[in-house]
């Protein structure tokens, strides 16, 4: 029989551990920024982080057995978008790759994007 795992709050939750990641993604932001003044790699650095972040608090305060009922759902998801770069139209092909989906109303998010 698998024991049960009590629920954890904000207490439980190692902060330290979360600030040295995110004070170590930062640094890397910061040498990237000094490293390439012309060019704005960083913000896209920064953008990461930023969604990085909020994936983090919301998988480590929510109960991962919940997921386990729509996992199958998440696996035919990825397999679909595998295909779907595959599709002429729908998948770009950049840097001789097509690995990027097109969507509609947003810029590509390559380096040339950020650099207009």
């Amino acid at each position: 029989m698998v024991a049960r795992i009590p629920k954890r709050g904000l207490r439980d939750f190692d902060w330290l551990l979360a600030l040295l990641a995110v004070g170590i993604v930062c640094f890397g932001t910061i040498q990237i920024r000094y490293a390439q003044p012309t060019q704005n790699f960083w913000v896209k650095q920064l953008i990461g982080l930023a969604i990085a972040v909020v994936a983090m608090l919301a998988i480590a305060f929510n109960d991962y057995r919940k997921l386990i009922n729509i996992a199958p759902a998440f696996y035919i998801f990825g397999l679909m978008l595998l295909v779907i770069v595959l599709i002429p139209g729908v998948g770009l092909k950049i840097n001789g790759q097509r690995a990027w989906i097109k969507v509609p109303g947003l810029d590509n998010f390559n380096h040339r994007s950020l650099s207009k």
